[in-house]
């Protein structure tokens, strides 16, 4: 479980490292024929280099340093 204060890295480019900020929770947008889907996670993090971004949890790695 990533939480606050956590490093991670982005599952596409590993070389890029970043601390979490904080995880935000949103409604889905989509809609199926059973109704919409379940709260999504985002997460708030901030490079190495200075660079904060929000990005899909699903998008971040663990980084065990």
């Amino acid at each position: 479980m990533i939480k606050p204060g956590d490093r991670v890295t982005l599952f596409s480019d590993m070389r890029k490292k970043a601390t979490v900020v904080s995880l935000i929770r949103e409604k889905s947008q989509s809609w199926y024929v059973g109704g919409t889907s379940d709260l999504k996670t985002r997460v708030h993090i901030q490079f190495d280099d200075g660079e904060e971004v929000t990005i899909p949890l699903d998008y971040l790695l663990p980084l065990h340093e």
